[in-house]
C-alpha cells in the first residue's frame, strides 16, 4: 500500500498538570501536611459534555508534538518555564466516538507559587479548576483515585474518554520516579524546610520516610534565611535546590 491508501487518524496531547498544596491544618504549630492538586477541565460539547476531563487538544498539522503541549499547557496556566515529561501513547481504537484519535500524554509539575490561572475565564468549550487527590493504593501501586473540588462539595470518579487512567499512570510514574531523581523539587518553592520537602515527598509515595534529612543532604543547600511562622517556637531554616547533581 502507498501512503494515500492508508486511513488517517487525528493525533491529540493530554496533559497531566500536578502541583503541592497545603493540607487544611489548624494547629498553626504544625507544618501542613501536603496534597497533590490536578488541573481539570470542564467540558460543553460532545463527546462527554459536562465530563471533567485533562487539559489539551489536538495536535496541530504544523507544530512539534512537545511545542504543542506546551502551548497548550501555557494557555491553561499561564506558565511556559515548567517541568514537563512524556508520559505515555493511549491508542485504542474506541477512545474516542468521534474517529480514530490517538493521543500522547504528559505528565507536567508545577510549583503552586508558579500557577497563574484563570479560574473565572470560561469559554464556550470549557472552563478549569484544581482538584485534590485521593489515591487508592493496592500494596504500592496507585489503581484508582477520586479527585474532590478545593472546597470539598465536589468527587469526581469519572472523567471523559480514558483520562482517569492517564492521570493514575502519572501518578505511578511519579512514584516510581521520586526516590532516585530531584522531581519533587518542582513541586516546592525556591525556599523550602526540610520539614516541608518531606510532605511533598510523603504525599507522593502515601508513606512516611526515616531519616529523611539524611537521604536527601546532598541535594539540598543552606539559604541565608529563616521561616519566621510567627508562633513561639524557633523560626526555622530555609534551604534550596542544590542542582550540581541533578536527575530529571
Amino acid at each position: 500500500m502507498e501512503f494515500k491508501d492508508y486511513k488517517k487518524l487525528s493525533l491529540a496531547n493530554d496533559i497531566v498538570i500536578l502541583t503541592a498544596t497545603d493540607k487544611p491544618e489548624d494547629d498553626k504549630r504544625k507544618v501542613p501536611e501536603k496534597t497533590l492538586q490536578i488541573l481539570l477541565i470542564k467540558r460543553y460539547e460532545e463527546p462527554y459534555n459536562e465530563f471533567w476531563s485533562l487539559p489539551g487538544g489536538f495536535v496541530d498539522y504544523d507544530k512539534n508534538l512537545d511545542d504543542c503541549a506546551r502551548e497548550k499547557l501555557y494557555a491553561k496556566t499561564g506558565i511556559k518555564n515548567l517541568y514537563m515529561e512524556q508520559l505515555y501513547t493511549y491508542g485504542d481504537t474506541n477512545r474516542d466516538e468521534r474517529g480514530r484519535v490517538v493521543s500522547v500524554a504528559y505528565l507536567a509539575l508545577v510549583k503552586k507559587s508558579d500557577i497563574n490561572i484563570q479560574i473565572s475565564q470560561k469559554t464556550d468549550s470549557s472552563s478549569a479548576s484544581w482538584f485534590s487527590i485521593e489515591p487508592i493504593r493496592k500494596a504500592d501501586e496507585i489503581v484508582d483515585v477520586s479527585l474532590i473540588s478545593e472546597d470539598g462539595h465536589l468527587i469526581v470518579k469519572d472523567l471523559a474518554f480514558d483520562h482517569k487512567q492517564m492521570i493514575i499512570d502519572a501518578l505511578n510514574r511519579l512514584q516510581n520516579k521520586i526516590e532516585y531523581t530531584d522531581l519533587a523539587f518542582n513541586l516546592v518553592p525556591e525556599f523550602f524546610t526540610v520539614k516541608e520537602l518531606q510532605m511533598v515527598y510523603e504525599c507522593i509515595l502515601g508513606r512516611t520516610i526515616q531519616a529523611f534529612r539524611r537521604k536527601i543532604s546532598d541535594k539540598i543547600k543552606p539559604a541565608d534565611m529563616m521561616k519566621d511562622d510567627g508562633s513561639a517556637y524557633r523560626p526555622a531554616q530555609l534551604y534550596r535546590f542544590d542542582n550540581k547533581h541533578s536527575k530529571f
